[in-house]
């Protein structure tokens, strides 16, 4: 029998790595229910599993978009140091 909260760890990481894929990932439901259905379904155990599922797959998601916020300004803050800015690259694609 699988400990419970092997079991948590392992669905919050499946949910977690799942959501931070933006195209593919493992329906990491499906692997909530089968540890679920091993450590042993009860009301408590149910929604522990669904508030671990939800907390990694959000968390996830706040991690992706904090990463994206961050590149997209230091991409911003190289472009201004070379002089590229967006109105210059606008120009320059329209221009040729």
């Amino acid at each position: 029998m699988v400990s419970l909260l092997y079991s948590l760890l392992a669905v919050f990481a499946v949910s977690f790595v799942s959501n931070a894929t933006p195209f593919f990932g493992v329906s990491y439901t499906l692997v909530a229910t089968s540890f679920l259905t091993q450590v042993g379904v009860t009301p408590l155990n149910f929604s522990l599993f669904v508030l671990v599922s939800s907390l990694g797959s959000s968390s996830s998601k706040n991690v992706m978009y904090l990463l994206g916020l961050g590149f997209g300004q230091a991409s911003q803050q190289r472009e201004q140091k070379r002089g590229t800015t967006q109105e210059v690259r606008e120009v320059q694609l329209f221009s040729t």
